[in-house]
């Protein structure tokens, strides 16, 4: 996993981003067009935005465990291609953040 700097305000530390190898981004978007879907309806689908799945599909993100799961059966991936999304995920960001409060 490639981890690039991103803004912090001044004088903080900058966070680390997380991003999909870029195979894993590839395979995501092979995969919507097998299924003939948009990136919109792939979205509503795995329950995300849209800029959410074009940034994963050109390896600008990595989703948490949670979502990589959602989207797995959203992306209708079979067991190795799910392997692949799970290994990349990052555990315990976004959506599993353990300090979130929906």
């Amino acid at each position: 996993m490639v981890n690039a700097p991103a803004l912090a305000p001044h004088g903080e530390r900058p966070r680390q981003r997380h991003l999909l190898p870029p195979d894993v981004g590839r395979m995501l978007a092979g995969r919507r067009w097998e299924l003939h879907l948009s990136v919109r309806q792939m979205a509503r689908r795995a329950g995300c935005a849209h800029g959410f799945i074009s940034m994963l599909e050109h390896g600008q993100r990595a989703p948490s465990v949670s979502m990589a799961t959602g989207l797995a059966t959203a992306y209708e991936l079979g067991p190795a291609d799910r392997r692949a999304l799970l290994a990349a995920a990052v555990p315990g960001a976004g959506r599993d953040w353990r300090y979130r409060h929906d």
